[in-house]
């Protein structure tokens, strides 16, 4: 008798251990993330527009916006100011936006459908007396985020030590495109993925009026968001039929949002360029339409970044089971 109980503490501690030091690995591999993140951002060309449109909201003129922009990421990012004018097989097109107000304002269109992103920006840029900075870390604060919402997805039945080993070795730290490498960039996909998560965590707990207001930030962050965002919306109107007119209304939307996002005629991007298989990038007269900006995430190259990757583990939380 004495045995069995003595067995039974020393299962329970070990257990209990198991899950402190799982969580506190967890927590630190986060730390440590989030801190070289913050410390050394990926310094991509996206923050040069992201830092204009954020300038744009602050007051300067249209007449200074170029300059002013590219002296913030100068700033933000040194010893990297050549990955925003030169470098690279897009060594021309960056030369020509950085020093051409024209072709530079073209580019302004394809970001500025993100205002979520922006307003983002432009305010965390205010604290930090930086736009160009704040680009990168915003995201890095959006991964914290992710980083919560994947540990508190762990489904019902799983062991958390069992869920917290598989997010460090499969989806977030480990792997040709780790979560991680998202939140050093100036992009929108962290925010949009941590919103994204944010919803089929409320989903899942049935608070679907929040969830579906964090369905529609999502894609207020990135529009394209919208093809895993409408996948899941008429997945809860089929799992949920009396919430469905509520949903399908949602959906609706989110296709309204869409809409508005498409580019206007002669706009340009320096995404679309490079998404292209030839090896001239030129600086107007691409088109993005609200197809081109849908099939990015089912092309094969796309669906292998990070970009994407932020959703695909959301239907894996969801389709687990509800708390």
């Amino acid at each position: 008798m004495i045995k069995i109980f003595v067995s039974y503490v020393i299962a329970i501690i070990s257990h209990r251990v198991s899950v402190i030091l799982s969580i506190s690995i967890y927590a630190g591999l986060l730390v440590f993330s989030v801190h070289q993140s913050w410390q050394q951002p990926a310094a991509n060309w996206d923050a040069l527009p992201y830092t204009a449109l954020a300038l744009r909201w602050d007051g300067h003129s249209e007449n200074e916006l170029r300059t002013a922009a590219l002296a913030e990421v100068r700033t933000a990012f040194p010893g990297h100011y050549d990955n925003f004018v030169s470098g690279g097989p897009a060594d021309a097109y960056k030369q020509a936006v950085s020093t051409d107000d024209s072709s530079f304002f073209a580019q302004l269109p394809f970001y500025a459908i993100k205002p979520l992103y922006v307003a983002g920006v432009f305010l965390l840029g205010k604290l930090e007396g930086n736009f160009g900075i704040a680009t990168a870390h915003l995201s890095a604060l959006a991964f914290v985020f992710i980083s919560f919402f994947a540990a508190m997805a762990c489904p019902r039945g799983v062991p958390i030590v069992i869920w917290l080993t598989g997010l460090i070795t499969v989806t977030s730290y480990i792997g040709p495109f780790p979560l991680t490498l998202l939140a050093a960039a100036s992009t929108p996909d962290a925010l949009s993925g941590a919103l994204f998560l944010g919803a089929i965590l409320l989903a899942r707990k049935e608070k679907l009026g929040v969830a579906t207001l964090l369905l529609l930030l999502s894609q207020l962050a990135r529009p394209d968001a919208i093809v895993p965002i409408m996948t899941f919306l008429l997945a809860l109107a089929v799992i949920n039929p009396q919430r469905r007119l509520m949903l399908l209304t949602t959906a609706g939307m989110a296709i309204g949002v869409h809409a508005r996002a498409e580019l206007p005629s002669g706009s340009t991007s320096f995404h679309a360029d490079f998404q292209t298989t030839t090896p001239r990038y030129n600086v107007s007269g691409s088109r993005i339409s609200r197809i081109l900006s849908c099939s990015d995430y089912l092309s094969g190259e796309d669906c292998r970044q990070p970009s994407f990757s932020a959703f695909q583990p959301c239907w894996n939380f969801f389709l687990a089971g509800k708390h």
